[in-house]
Order: structure tokens, then C-alpha cells, then sequence
């Protein structure tokens, strides 16, 4: 599913630069995942070019606009003068998000599929002691947690065991602090995996 999106979204945006005369390269070898768009260089669309630079403003022939996602927001760069609509810009930047989230997921699943990573090698969201630190924090505001009995009750699905943390994350709501978002986890039975 991940890959049909994906492949979409390249789809489309083959279809805006075959229409705008651009030429697209998406890198997924090196962070931050990026895409440079760039004006087709061949002797008549440059011809193109300079006969429609009063309509569409001039683009230089090496100039190129190169988006990435960097600490949670998209960025651009631009090069030289690179002239298209705020309409084409805006829709290239939408398709590039797409394709990026898209890629990631479908690395994701193709990662594990494949097991390609050891889980031991993923990198944390938060820990189970963030999540201890929680509960601790709860008993101090007079709210009574499962591990206030201290039974070893292993058949109890929602024993919160930081040595049988599997990753999963959902929301916490606690009465005096709103929502916070701490690792649980999560048995098949409750996640519907399985």
C-alpha cells in the first residue's frame, strides 16, 4: 500500500514538470531526504525559455530548487534565478511532503518485512523510566497505579514491565497534567496485531 502511494505521488509529479518543462531527482541516500527540481536543459527548452521570460519570469538553465525536511519542517533552497508560479511552487513542495512521508513508511515496512534491523538497534522514543517517572509523579498526586501491588502477576496484559517494552506508544491521560503522550506497552490481544 505504502509503495502504491508512493508511486503516485511520482506519478504526479511527473505529470507537473512534464507540463512546466522541469526535471525532478528525488535522493533517499543521504539525510535529510531531499528532491531538486530543475528546468529541462536541452537546446530548445532553453529556447523556450528566453522566449517565454517575459510571460514567466527568467530561470537561469542550472538553477534549482531543492526541498528537505529537516528538524520536523520543510525547507527550500533555491540556486540562481528560478522562476514558476506560487501555484506550481506550492503544488511541488505538497507532492514532495507526500512523497516523503509516503517513502518513510514504506521504508519502514520494507525494513521490517525484511528484517533488515535489529529491533535492539531502533531508537528510542522515550524509555520506560519517563514512563516509571509518570506513575511516580501520580502516586505523589494520590492516584493509585498497578504498581502499587506488588504481586509478579505475569498473566496481567496491563503489567507495564520496562523489560517487556516493545515500543508502542499511545496517550496517558492524567487528570492533573492533561495529556502526555509515554511508552506502554501494548499485548497483540490489545493492538488487534496477531
Amino acid at each position: 500500500m505504502e509503495k502504491f502511494k508512493l508511486d503516485g505521488q511520482i506519478e504526479r509529479l511527473q505529470g507537473v514538470c512534464d507540463e512546466n518543462k522541469l526535471v525532478w531527482q528525488f535522493r533517499r541516500d543521504t539525510y535529510p531526504i531531499s528532491m531538486t527540481i530543475r528546468p529541462c536543459n536541452g537546446v530548445g527548452e532553453q529556447m523556450d525559455m528566453l522566449a517565454n521570460a517575459d510571460e514567466n519570469g527568467y530561470t537561469s538553465p542550472n538553477a534549482f530548487i531543492r526541498f528537505s525536511y529537516e528538524d520536523g519542517d520543510i525547507e527550500y533552497k533555491t540556486s540562481e534565478t528560478f522562476s514558476i508560479s506560487d501555484a506550481l511552487f506550492t503544488k511541488i513542495k505538497l507532492i514532495f511532503k507526500k512523497m516523503h512521508l509516503y517513502y518513510q513508511q514504506y521504508f519502514f515496512r520494507y525494513v521490517i518485512e525484511n528484517d533488515l534491523l535489529s529491533s535492539a538497534k531502533f531508537p528510542e522514543v522515550k524509555n520506560a523510566e519517563s514512563f516509571k517517572q509518570v506513575q511516580k509523579d501520580r502516586e505523589n498526586d494520590g492516584y493509585h497505579t498497578d504498581d502499587d501491588d506488588d504481586s509478579d502477576d505475569d498473566d496481567d496484559p496491563d503489567d507495564d514491565d520496562a523489560d517487556n517494552d516493545n515500543g508502542d506508544v499511545r496517550g496517558v491521560c492524567t487528570e492533573s497534567k492533561g495529556y502526555d503522550y509515554e511508552p506502554v506497552t501494548v499485548s497483540p490481544s490489545e493492538s488487534g496485531a496477531g
